[in-house]
Parts: C-alpha cells; sequence; structure tokens
C-alpha cells in the first residue's frame, strides 16, 4: 500500500530536467586549416577545464607527434619553471571557462631540430599530466603547408642592333656676342662685347714721323756740293 501511494505521488510531480555540467562538455579544438612557410600556427579551443570544472586546464603542444623538439625554453604557465621535456612545443593554461588560444612559432631549423616541408602536419594538444586534477585530454589537428611559390623565369630578350649613325648636319648654336664679317676670331671683352680696334689705313704714312732713308738720300748731296768733282 505505502509502494503505491509513493509511485502516485512521484507520477503525480512535474518532470525534473537535470542539466550537465560545463565541464562534462566535450573540449573542442580549432586549427588555420591552411597556411604558408613560415606563418604562425595559431589554435584555439573551448571546454578545457579541470575534473571538476573550477579552473582552466594547462595544455602542451607537439609537432607531428613529437617528431620535431625545440630548442627554445618553454616555460611552464602556472609554475614559470623550464619544461625538460623538448619535444613540447608551447605550453598555455585555459582560462576558468574552458576558453584558450595560442600562437605557435613555425618549426624551423632555426629554432627546433626540423622544418614543416609542403604537406599535411599535426599538433597534438594534451591535458592531465602538469596540473593536479586536471582532465587527461589529447586532441589533434592537421594543419596543412603551402608549396612556395617558384620564382618566375626571366623571360629572354633578343639581342637589339644599335640604330645607324644619322646623317643630319650638326647643328652649332650660334654665338650670341659673335657677328658675321666682323671681328672674326676676337675674343670678347669683359662686358661681352667684341673690342672694336682702329681700322688700318694701308699705304698711308705718317709725316710727322722722320724717314731714315731721307736723311742718307740728303747727306751725300752735301757732300757732292762741298766736294765738287775736279
Amino acid at each position: 500500500m505505502i509502494v503505491r501511494l509513493l509511485l502516485s505521488a512521484l507520477l503525480a510531480l512535474p518532470w525534473l530536467v537535470v542539466a550537465a555540467p560545463s565541464h562534462a562538455a566535450i573540449p573542442s579544438v580549432e586549427g588555420p586549416g591552411t597556411i604558408r612557410p613560415g606563418d604562425t600556427i595559431t589554435l584555439s579551443g573551448t571546454g578545457w577545464t579541470t575534473t571538476d570544472g573550477t579552473a582552466g586546464s594547462v595544455l602542451a603542444f607537439k609537432l607531428d607527434e613529437g617528431a620535431i623538439s625545440t630548442s627554445r625554453e618553454v616555460r611552464h604557465p602556472v609554475t614559470d619553471a623550464v619544461i625538460g621535456n623538448k619535444t613540447v612545443w608551447a605550453a598555455v593554461r585555459a582560462d576558468a571557462d574552458g576558453d584558450w588560444e595560442v600562437d605557435l612559432p613555425f618549426p624551423t631549423t632555426e629554432n627546433g631540430t626540423g622544418t614543416w616541408e609542403a604537406g599535411r602536419h599535426s599538433v597534438r594538444v594534451l591535458s592531465g599530466s602538469m596540473l593536479a586534477g586536471d582532465a587527461n585530454r589529447s586532441e589533434l589537428v592537421h594543419v596543412d603547408v603551402e608549396e612556395e611559390p617558384a620564382e618566375p623565369e626571366p623571360t629572354p630578350t633578343s639581342p637589339t642592333t644599335p640604330p645607324p649613325p644619322s646623317r643630319c648636319a650638326l647643328l652649332v648654336p650660334r654665338d650670341p656676342h659673335r657677328r658675321l664679317g666682323h671681328g672674326m676670331g676676337r675674343e670678347p671683352d669683359r662686358r661681352g662685347r667684341r673690342a672694336q680696334h682702329p681700322p688700318r689705313r694701308l699705304g698711308v704714312v705718317d709725316a710727322r714721323r722722320p724717314r731714315l732713308d731721307r736723311g742718307r738720300q740728303a747727306q751725300p748731296q752735301r757732300d757732292r756740293a762741298v766736294h765738287p768733282l775736279g
């Protein structure tokens, strides 16, 4: 009788909806998809919390299942200690809601033991071993690296033949200080004009200047007058 009464009471109650805790949600990860050589690898995720859902998880990232080791110092996001495992490419802690985002440097021979060639590669996201009470998780994200664009080959050019020399007359600029037919070959004076010389008078002898040939001719005449012949 008592059992029947209890069953009747339960059937009379409204349906109860039990909500799942937020930390029970399946964590998600998003990757860049396709990148170019040298680009930063940006990843993000949600739902990464501890087992009780009160704090964010600590995540570790490995490239190509740990095939590439880093030559950098990767520090723990909580203790700030250097992580001894060199296959851990980076580490980050999610916020209280389990959300996170990280920029991973592109692997090269300068920051690691290898690089990513063109093709498909992977990033392993791990949690659980770097924080007490954290949930053990492992997710894999694929990243495709494009091929580097080939440099265009130079277009061959045919040798060009220089044009034949021109047969046109060479035009010499005219000297503005030079007059045709006057002062040819004379240099201009300081004021830019050509020096003017007095014209020569050919065949005219200055009468004021004594001529030596006259004196020489007059002297013998006087001698003949003083000393006549006979």
